[in-house]
């Protein structure tokens, strides 16, 4: 059961400790800078066994950096164009999630997943944008997310209007959620935009399985059927485009149209142990 899902729950944004007094910069600096003394972090408490979650909470590292994401609350997110928004989406996107794990720590269960998910946030120029909004709402373009009903942004909410217009489907290869299966963390940058989402998305399907007329690839493009095309063919299509040489020929080779199944996916996280 997939996790990252928008409900109507209230959410609790984890940069809002401390209002932000000082000057405003540009969002696509901010997140820069805080992906650098994440990414700091991270590699510190990262060993054989998994990320110390809690180690990493306590240390005088990451109360600096929880103290400078309040600079998000008075960025200007509507002065990013589409490239801006979709490297910084991802950006914070992957820095919330290892936020919220040192904070609240990994979620358990599949309701878990699904509070964690719907209720971690940041506050963005003003407005609350929890995970699943970050992902579904703006990087997806206000599409409904797995799971749900409704769009997460309505005719009035005024977040609509940082909704990326023409999304990318390869973004889902960009953001990790925590789990083994999630696409390993990368820095979106967003003058190379367009070659870094190629890079991840073909790294990740480097996994698909072709074998006996049948490809298996990941969830993801059952639970985002909608992005990779709107029938079998097209998401075959993508598929192909991304796959390594040996596979694509393996793919082409296919005396009739493949089976098209899914990966099992590993919701183990990374944690060490679990934050306190």
């Amino acid at each position: 059961f997939f996790y990252r899902l928008q409900e109507d729950e209230s959410t609790d944004a984890l940069n809002m400790k401390k209002i932000w007094t000082g000057d405003v910069r540009k969002p696509t600096k901010v997140a820069a800078e805080l992906r650098k003394m994440l990414t700091a972090l991270y590699d510190k408490f990262l060993d054989e066994d998994g990320v110390d979650y809690a180690g990493m909470s306590k240390s005088r590292e990451f109360a600096d950096f929880q103290t400078a994401t309040a600079e998000l609350q008075r960025i200007d997110l509507g002065a990013l164009h589409r490239d801006e928004m979709i490297a910084f989406g991802v950006n914070v996107y992957n820095m919330l999630v290892i936020h919220a794990f040192a904070t609240v720590g990994p979620p358990n269960g599949m309701w878990g997943r699904l509070n964690f998910f719907s209720k971690t946030a940041y506050n963005l120029g003003g407005h609350n944008f929890s995970l699943s909004e970050i992902e579904n709402g703006i990087l997806r373009g206000n599409k409904v997310p797995p799971g749900s009903f409704r769009r997460p942004f309505g005719s009035s909410d005024p977040r609509r209007q940082f909704v990326v217009v023409k999304p990318d489907p390869r973004i889902h290869f960009a953001l990790n959620c925590g789990a083994k299966s999630c696409p390993p963390i990368k820095v979106m940058d967003p003058d190379e935009l367009d070659d870094q989402l190629a890079l991840s998305t073909e790294a990740y399907l480097e996994n698909t399985v072709i074998n006996n007329g049948e490809i298996q690839v990941s969830k993801l493009f059952k639970w985002y059927s909608e992005d990779f095309g709107s029938s079998t063919l097209e998401k075959l299509e993508f598929i192909k485009s991304h796959l390594p040489p040996e596979k694509q020929t393996a793919l082409a080779s296919m005396s009739a149209t493949p089976t098209l199944s899914y990966l099992p996916y590993d919701w183990t996280v990374n944690a060490k142990t679990r934050a306190k």
